[in-house]
């Protein structure tokens, strides 16, 4: 048996549009998801307007947690709705910085991967990729190291693989797979 429990079938046009219902909710293309067994929540990557959505289903609500829908690349240390994404693709859980528990996304059109802080649920950073200006989405390519130094482009999976603490990471356009250390910023 199939069942919806988010969703209309219809597009979301408006990045901040809601509705509490979950199923009366427009999505607009969610290609990623991964459970969070603590918080009971599920993260999406909703890439057609540019931000991370989360599904609680204890209260039954869908809901943008970060992005405000313009698609560009910028980190905020205060309030996840002002961070910019660029079509975020793949989604992952696990430890980053400071033993911080992370949402991993790979963040397509920027060409980064980076991390939404889960344990306070207050900032986002780039890890790895992208030159650390919002709006350019063209500094790519493919070169291993640390921070904005490490190039990437148009990465679209990323799994955490607990026993090693590194993030696996599909950079789709160069044809390779990536090993990444989300605690020191390097590939």
């Amino acid at each position: 048996m199939v069942k919806t429990i988010a969703g209309t079938g219809e597009r979301s046009e408006n990045p901040l549009a809601f509705n509490l219902d979950m199923r009366q909710q427009n999505l607009s293309s969610p290609v990623d998801i991964v459970y969070d067994k603590e918080s009971s929540c599920f993260y999406v990557a909703m890439s057609g307007i540019h931000q991370i959505w989360k599904l609680d289903t204890i209260n039954n609500t869908i809901l943008p947690m970060s992005g405000d829908g313009v698609e560009a690349c910028h980190d905020d240390s205060a309030d996840l709705m002002k961070c910019t994404w660029a079509q975020p693709y793949g989604v992952s859980i696990g430890l980053g910085k400071d033993d911080k528990k992370e949402l991993f996304v790979a963040d397509s059109e920027s060409s980064s991967i980076r991390a939404v802080n889960l344990t306070d649920l207050d900032s986002a950073r780039t890890i790895v990729g992208g030159d650390g200006t919002s709006t350019n989405l063209f500094c790519y390519g493919d070169m291993d190291g640390e921070s904005t130094n490490a190039k990437l482009q148009h990465p679209m999976g990323v799994h955490y693989v607990d026993p090693i603490q590194r993030v696996v990471v599909l950079d789709s356009y160069n044809h390779k797979v990536k090993l990444v250390d989300p605690k020191t910023n390097e590939i």
